[in-house]
């Protein structure tokens, strides 16, 4: 994944890390507008002002308005998919798969306390039907 999004959405790719820099500080300047005045009021025009770029750097790397903001939106999915592909590589795989250890003794002892407090406190089948009724008492 490029730290840019698709390319499908820049026009051309920067070459040097001057130019990066600058696509870093539109797509910035995109969000904290859209933010702001929404994408029906935003502008290149406005972005170029708020990253202080030239209104022609902004189109050399993107066609126009939507551009950039697919740009910026597959910046934030390529983020989020990051985040998340580091928590998974973080957390142990769970237990019962193939490959796993079996649970250790006081894993399996603290199920079973809750397991039995459980049944105490949950309602059991015959409770959940609602009482039942018994024949009327004879006169």
């Amino acid at each position: 994944m490029s730290k840019f999004g698709q390319t499908h959405s820049l026009r051309r790719l920067p070459v040097q890390e001057r130019s990066a820099a600058r696509v870093r500080r539109m797509l910035d300047a995109a969000a904290d507008l859209i933010e702001e005045v929404g994408y029906d009021r935003l502008s290149t025009t406005a972005i170029a002002q708020r990253a202080d770029v030239a209104i022609g750097s902004v189109y050399q790397f993107f066609g126009d308005k939507r551009s950039l903001a697919e740009a910026l939106s597959q910046r934030y999915i390529d983020l989020y998919f990051e985040r998340l592909t580091a928590r998974f590589d973080a957390e142990p795989p769970p237990t019962g798969g193939p490959g796993s250890r079996p649970p250790s003794a006081s894993t399996c002892t603290c199920t079973a306390r809750r397991r039995a407090s459980a049944s105490s406190t949950w309602p059991t089948r015959s409770t959940r039907a609602g009482p039942t009724r018994s024949p009327p008492a004879a006169t």
